[in-house]
């Protein structure tokens, strides 16, 4: 190709590049819903689940729910005589991403014994979202995609946020408005309908919202993810390293860059000017920077241009900034200010999206940063925030987490 053709955003990297044109599979396609329904009813036996009615209940309607889908979905296609068919596609972006969530569930548990308790009810909604997305695929005539898709979206979702087991069905409906959402709010972007959202931060703003309103944050465990994450050691850099491989392979590192000096800039200037700290936490709230490196990150909905996914995470930034301001005064957990701020930035982003690519001889900035010069950048920034946690901290969140 001559030189002067317009260089690709590295999001078009064969990485993240659409679907490949698998040939369908019209084998029995049925059976992937019913494995997942299968091991959702079986999960009700296990240790974890068989002791809490409400979740033996809820994992059973769940099932019976979808069971009656299948049955319905399977008579509508035999009728039209057309099979219902999926198709294999792989994606490095969701098993790299899985990959790098899974990372840190593993530290985590081992400082927050709920985490390893809460694995049983992760499976249940990989279950679900499998079950849920081929259903709700065939039935609108199409041909289901079966990959890795659901683990990021199940991994990421609950880095943040959980249900307690008394109102665990609105976990399901969560995982079920996402899928929906990512099926049907469409547009046309370089020549295919793609989502718009990305699935888990579009569901978490909107519950979050829901959740804000009425006032019941303590039917979910976010206020104490929000706490326990601070627990292990060094959790600041386990996260940038486990999200180095996607950041460099989808070429999204320009969002979380931009948005991570904002903030941290923004923080360093008003605690040097005011002698206090603007967030309750000194550094970057572990929440927040969790966001920055797993969460608004996929490559599938990020800007196409260098300069629209630098102007994303400055504009994420500047909106955790405000909202804190405007919610922590209303009372709201700083959890929430945060999921919140997602769905804001994302909607403005479909706004007003960034689609050129930036002139000739505008090298994309993940492309010219190397592994070693990030490294060196960020664990300068995450040494300071790690080090400047107040005196006393991690005796302090222990102590909360014996009370929860």
């Amino acid at each position: 190709m001559a030189r002067t053709a317009s260089r690709r955003p590295r999001s078009a990297s064969p990485a993240a590049a659409a679907p490949s044109a698998a040939p369908a599979i019209r084998g029995p396609a049925w059976l992937i819903p019913l494995t997942a329904l299968a091991g959702l009813s079986g999960l009700t036996l296990s240790p974890a689940i068989a002791g809490q009615p409400h979740l033996v209940r809820a994992f059973l309607a769940t099932a019976a729910i979808l069971a009656a889908w299948l049955a319905l979905t399977a008579l509508l296609a035999h009728r039209r005589h057309a099979p219902l068919a999926f198709r294999l596609d792989l994606r490095p972006q969701h098993y790299v991403q899985a990959c790098a969530h899974l990372s840190i569930y593993a530290y985590w548990a081992s400082y927050w014994g709920e985490v390893g308790r809460a694995a049983p009810l992760i499976l249940a909604q990989l279950l679900f979202a499998y079950a849920f997305d081929a259903l709700l695929t065939w039935s609108r005539g199409e041909v289901y995609t079966l990959g890795f898709g659901p683990f990021p979206i199940i991994f990421s979702t609950n880095l943040f946020l959980w249900f307690r087991p008394d109102w665990f069905e609105l976990q399901f409906l969560m995982v079920a408005v996402g899928f929906a959402a990512k099926a049907l709010i469409r547009w046309t972007r370089d020549g295919r309908r793609v989502h718009i959202f990305n699935p888990s931060s579009f569901t978490l703003s909107l519950f979050s919202v829901a959740l804000i309103l009425a006032g019941r944050s303590d039917i979910t465990w976010g206020p104490q993810i929000a706490v326990t994450q601070l627990l292990p050691p060094h959790m600041y850099l386990l996260i940038f390293l486990v999200a180095l491989p996607g950041q460099f392979l989808f070429g999204v590192a320009a969002m979380t860059l931009a948005a991570v000096a904002t903030t941290f800039a923004f923080t360093l200037t008003y605690s040097t000017v005011t002698g206090a700290h603007y967030f309750i936490e000194p550094s970057i709230p572990i929440a927040v920077f969790l966001g920055m490196h797993l969460l608004f990150t996929d490559p599938s909905t990020a800007p196409r241009s260098e300069l629209g996914r630098i102007v994303f995470g400055v504009l994420y930034a500047v909106s955790v900034i405000l909202l804190f301001s405007l919610l922590q005064r209303a009372g709201v957990n700083f959890l929430f200010v945060c999921l919140l701020v997602i769905g804001v930035v994302t909607w403005r982003r479909t706004r007003h999206p960034e689609r050129k690519p930036l002139p000739d001889g505008g090298e994309n900035l993940a492309a010219t940063i190397s592994p070693q010069t990030a490294m060196e950048q960020f664990n300068e920034a995450v040494a300071l925030m790690e080090n400047s946690k107040y005196d006393g901290a991690a005796e302090k969140f222990r102590e909360l987490e014996q009370a929860i």
